[in-house]
């Protein structure tokens, strides 16, 4: 049996990278989303991420869109193939072989379209830093990508070309946030982020801000959460912001899984009395106990509220959302029965489902329905397929 173990195990990985909602069409489009947070070891996937689930729906909700204009790529059929990478580069980089390697350096007419099932390009490399490596990749192999979220300033270089960004760049995030410390004046703060691109180019900008400002405000110190021990060091940094009692505003920037983790920190530690400065708006705040966090103020890019998206979106059934995410719909399916509202009474179901389809509408959704219609223009403008 020991000779069988390893490709029992390779199967078991295989499967859970393939596993996602795909739709056949005349032209296909990756998505590249974390439905899962990270677990404990690289690669590995934990709990549900609603975030992730409301980016893929946007993704789904647009190509239907899309597909219902007959005006838009007429008779032309958009499908979809949309992975779960769970914030780890290693799936994120091993999707995006999947997605290139059948399909990179060719040129179908538009004629042949409808002979191929290529995929044209990929949606989503929700953060910065696999967006950075996804983006080599893809310049390496010619192939191209749009990302709704991606706000690094690094990703303004040249070196990846191939990757289009909808999010306004993290350097206007760090002059909104030094805006509010300056029109407060608070004079004395600490900044925490991720360490990475997205972290740490932004704490750099903060530091930067501060200094061509004239010094109007100090950062007392810095802290960066690696992600190799994530939970031990979160768990340090937010005993080290109890122990500066004299440090009231504290800027985060954290994205996912990070900011999760953080802010549950923050509350199981009962931190109270502080001013949170977020990098962006975060689902973390619904989690019960999140009243320690009342006061805190979040940065994010312009919300363009599309009414169309939010009437589908709150008209979402148990059927619906079977029909959308088979692939997790045990996951979805627990999670609404077993929330705080329907404990000992299935009548109580209806608020549960209310709540996790709350759940599923996050500031970025305009941006992802911008990205997959981005992709639909510059195909019926092109004429031809040559994304991949």
């Amino acid at each position: 049996m020991q000779n069988y173990k390893p490709f029992f195990i390779y199967w078991l990985a295989l499967y859970a990278l393939v596993q996602a909602p795909y739709r056949e069409g005349d032209v296909i489009l990756g998505g590249e989303v974390p439905v899962h947070l990270p677990g404990t070891s690289e690669g590995e996937c934990s709990e549900l991420f609603t975030s992730g689930l409301a980016r893929t729906l946007a993704i789904i909700y647009a190509i239907e869109k899309i597909n219902n204009d007959s005006t838009l790529l007429p008779n032309i059929t958009l499908g979809y193939d949309i992975r779960d990478y769970c914030e780890s580069l290693p799936r994120a980089t091993q999707i995006t072989f999947d997605f290139v390697q059948n399909s990179c350096n060719t040129n179908v007419t538009k004629s042949d379209m409808k002979k191929k099932k290529s995929i044209v390009a990929v949606i989503g490399l929700t953060e910065s830093r696999t967006a950075i490596v996804v983006a080599g990749i893809l310049q390496t192999l010619n192939a191209s990508g749009v990302s709704p979220s991606a706000t690094s300033a690094e990703l303004r270089s040249h070196d990846y070309k191939h990757l289009f960004r909808m999010a306004p760049s993290d350097s206007f995030r760090a002059k909104a946030m030094a805006d509010l410390v300056e029109h407060f004046n608070w004079t004395y703060v600490a900044a925490v982020g991720q360490d990475d691109s997205f972290g740490r180019s932004g704490l750099w900008s903060i530091v930067k801000e501060a200094a061509v400002r004239n010094n109007s405000f100090c950062v007392a110190f810095t802290e960066f959460i690696p992600g190799e021990s994530q939970l031990s060091s979160i768990r340090n940094i937010v005993t080290k912001l109890g122990r500066h009692e004299n440090i009231r505003v504290v800027i985060l920037w954290l994205y996912g899984s990070y900011e999760k983790y953080f802010l549950s920190e923050v509350i199981r530690q009962n931190l109270t009395e502080r001013v949170w400065i977020l990098s962006d708006a975060f689902t973390s705040l619904a989690q019960p106990g999140a009243s320690t966090l009342v006061g805190s103020i979040g940065i994010q890019p312009h919300n363009f509220y599309d009414t169309r998206f939010e009437g589908h979106r709150k008209g979402l059934t148990m059927t619906a959302l079977q029909q959308y995410f088979p692939e997790w719909w045990g996951e979805i399916r627990s999670q609404i029965k077993n929330c705080s509202s329907s404990k000992g009474d299935e009548m109580k179901m209806d608020p549960c489902l209310r709540d996790f389809v709350q759940n599923l509408r996050i500031s970025y959704t305009p941006y992802v329905i911008d990205a997959v219609y981005s992709v639909a223009h510059a195909l019926a403008i092109l004429g031809t397929v040559h994304f991949l």
